[in-house]
């Protein structure tokens, strides 16, 4: 995985007390998610998780992918791994565009 670019013990230690980590536009299982519980072992970590799945390389930005909806399974699966790796929780994003 990639190095965050955040200081997150130093966002911590400065009072921040949540983190949501996102995998941009996509629910995504392959995370940084149990690195990141150990950096922040005190702030409330999320797994953000979104109506479209992961299913490979993007070609570029969002809406150029092949329209996938996230399956029930795929998210009880990916809420799941987040709760094993150190997730207090997952937030939904962008199921307002789903009405």
């Amino acid at each position: 995985m990639d190095e965050p670019g955040l200081d997150l013990p130093a966002f911590v230690q400065a009072g921040v007390d949540m983190i949501n980590l996102s995998s941009s536009y996509f629910t995504c299982q392959a995370t940084d998610l149990r690195r990141i519980r150990k950096q922040a072992p005190s702030a409330a970590l999320y797994l953000e998780m979104t109506h479209t799945p992961m299913t490979g390389k993007a070609l570029g930005g969002s809406g150029t992918q092949v329209f996938q909806r996230t399956t029930d399974q795929q998210f009880y699966t990916t809420a799941h791994l987040a709760y094993t790796q150190g997730a207090d929780g997952v937030s939904l994003f962008q199921f307002c565009l789903l009405s």
